[in-house]
């Protein structure tokens, strides 16, 4: 799979002191998004595994909820005033799945912000994204499983073919996230022009998370709790 490197975002990652930063940076681009990690909880759901899917819901949840909680902490820090605590009032744990805040609303402008100003529709870029990690994990099931089990049944074209396949839409996931990435840079970097060159990196990161989660992120009074 072709991973990210510092030298695909040097003009924000030009940051040498904080090596653990990059690294972190870094890692959330080339781990599966939120809406992959929920994607795999609700398959395990399907398939029984009710424990292990609760357990990896409530891990994308506390993530995302950091990422929030972080957007906002930089923000006070950087204006310098007291610290604004985001209250999370409501989580809606059925399709689709939501997060209600409560006095959030200069993360939920950033949000739109980044969502308007992206150029195009956002959310079909997002849906593209998660439907090449679905596509990729289930296809590299499929090979490992051929090639453990089924590999004399198997004629080397079809399984070359598969492997030339999965590859050509790791590359594709690779430059729609580039793109995506390259776009946050500027639009955070407009939004927030007075940010440190460090929690520039923090913020396009946590909006980055966000966004291609399959939790929506919402103010708490649009938020419906009650199944329909």
């Amino acid at each position: 799979m072709k991973l990210f490197t510092k030298e695909d975002f040097k003009i924000i990652l030009n940051i040498s002191d904080n090596e653990s930063l990059v690294k972190k940076f870094l890692k959330s681009l080339n781990d599966p998004t939120f809406g992959m990690k929920i994607t795999k909880a609700m398959i395990q759901r399907e398939q029984g595994q009710f424990n292990q899917a609760m357990l990896n819901m409530a891990e994308v949840n506390r993530d995302q909820v950091l990422a929030i909680r972080e957007i906002q902490l930089l923000i006070d820090n950087a204006r310098g005033r007291e610290l604004k605590g985001i209250v999370f009032q409501k989580y809606r744990q059925f399709y689709p799945f939501q997060i209600g805040l409560t006095d959030g609303e200069e993360v939920l402008e950033l949000l739109s912000h980044v969502k308007v100003g992206y150029g195009e529709d956002f959310s079909k870029v997002v849906d593209n994204i998660h439907d090449l990690e679905k596509y990729i994990e289930s296809s590299s099931e499929e090979l490992e499983f051929i090639e453990t089990r089924m590999r004399d049944r198997i004629p080397q074209s079809e399984i070359d073919n598969l492997r030339t396949t999965i590859l050509n839409n790791e590359t594709k996931l690779y430059e729609i996230k580039k793109v995506l990435i390259d776009k946050l840079i500027t639009l955070v970097g407009n939004f927030y022009s007075y940010i440190s060159a460090e929690d520039h990196v923090k913020i396009v990161r946590d909006v980055y998370l966000i966004l291609t989660s399959s939790i929506e992120t919402l103010d708490a009074k649009f938020v419906d709790v009650e199944k329909d």
